[in-house]
């Protein structure tokens, strides 16, 4: 497929990547006053060395939240739930549920278990792609469900009428119910002109989801979507605060312009942040059909951060096209990289630079002596030296591959 501005996201991304890694009703708040993408000019004061060592210490402060965040009491309560739905079925005849209080349970278990990074766990949260009637799910399967041990059931009663409740213990080995997950307040909008053919339900527009144990709220999800009269969606924000944890994921569009945001905040304070934004055109149409991403977009931002340290890119997209529809050679490719876009990496808290990212092209060899002609991002420090960004990243990071893998297995 050929997307410009996607395959800009993913070049960039693999950058932000490898330096980031080597390699409610306030949950449901928005982050409209947050800044995306920024260009700071001036560069800090500090030697390679010494912005190597930053991007380590950040590193692994990361990877120590992220630890404490898969340690925290309502993440283990839901694995337990998960434990429970594994060994009975809440619904009769076994039947599986539209409502995404179970995607958000194995999300979360993946996440704590299985390595499942942060923003593909913030991707999961998503509801599904196909427009479902949730109102007639949930009036379906209103009631209570308190787990039975001792016969490995799920005991069923019709109250409340306007909640789903799961009562169950917060441990695998708990004896008793002391953990509720309660899904509620569920809205939805019916539009006059779907633009889902022969769908005749509501589009889901408020979803809460609470988890407590021994009375004491651990976990809050809240879902909030808007649309336009033809039913495409608008702006949605999703998010789980699970204790001190905040992870959202947010998306809005007017037609002309898109952003989406993944984040992660730990009382209030940026752990990650990843998100783009976009000018172009966006409908039903353009966006569903694959083959048309250069009509999509015209120009966007993207930008991913992980404590203090930020890197942001930017594209015109009219102009890489009309420069890479000319370029011939890896250098000419490179080039029309350059003259359309601008990279930088910095501190958050000063706007000071560590560097800035450009575009070259190389030669590759592999060991049986096949070369091949590739892309590869360098950075540019204040002392206008260069160095690739996977050399850079593939040496002296050894305490936070050390944490990692300690943490990742």
């Amino acid at each position: 497929m050929n997307k410009p501005f996607l395959k800009f996201s993913a070049f960039f991304l693999a950058g932000a990547m490898l330096v980031a890694c080597g390699s409610d009703d306030d949950a449901a708040k928005g982050n409209e006053e947050e800044p995306g993408a920024e260009f700071p000019t001036e560069y800090a004061d500090l030697t390679v060395e010494q912005n190597k060592s930053n991007l380590e210490d950040n590193g692994i402060e990361f990877a120590n939240s992220v630890e404490d965040l898969k340690n925290s009491s309502g993440i283990e309560t839901s694995i337990a739930f998960s434990a429970f739905l594994d060994k009975a079925e809440p619904f009769e005849g076994g039947r599986k549920s539209a409502l995404p209080i179970f995607d958000l349970v194995d999300n979360l278990k993946d996440f704590a278990t299985k390595g499942k990074s942060v923003d593909n766990t913030i991707a999961g949260l998503r509801t599904a792609e196909e427009v479902t009637s949730l109102q007639e799910e949930f009036n379906n399967v209103a009631g209570t469900y308190s787990y039975n041990r001792e016969e490995q059931i799920w005991e069923y009663t019709e109250s409340p009428a306007n909640k789903i409740v799961f009562k169950f213990p917060s441990k695998e080995e708990g004896t008793t119910n002391n953990a509720e997950y309660t899904v509620y307040d569920y809205t939805g909008k019916n539009v006059s002109n779907s633009s889902v053919d022969d769908y005749t339900g509501e589009y889901p527009t408020g979803l809460k989801i609470d988890l407590s144990i021994d009375g004491q709220k651990k976990l809050e999800y809240a879902f909030a979507a808007g649309y336009n009269d033809k039913g495409e969606p608008t702006s949605l924000t999703l998010s789980v605060k699970v204790d001190a944890f905040v992870l959202a994921y947010e998306v809005s569009q007017d037609g002309k312009k898109a952003s989406v945001r993944y984040s992660l905040k730990e009382n209030d304070k940026d752990m990650y942040v990843l998100g783009a934004d976009a000018e172009g055109t966006f409908n039903t149409g353009s966006i569903e059909d694959a083959n048309t991403g250069d009509d999509v977009f015209t120009n966007g931002t993207i930008y991913f951060q992980l404590l203090n340290i930020k890197f942001s890119g930017e594209i015109d997209v009219n102009a890489w096209k009309e420069a890479n529809d000319k370029a011939h050679t890896i250098e000419a490719i490179a080039a029309a990289w350059n003259t359309s876009t601008k990279m930088v990496i910095f501190y958050v808290d000063s706007k000071k630079k560590i560097a800035d990212g450009q575009v070259v092209g190389i030669t590759k060899t592999d060991d049986w002596g096949n070369t091949d002609d590739v892309l590869d991002l360098q950075l540019i420090f204040a002392d206008d030296s260069k160095l690739s960004i996977e050399t850079f990243v593939e040496t002296g990071f050894d305490k936070l591959t050390e944490k990692l893998e300690d943490i990742f297995g």
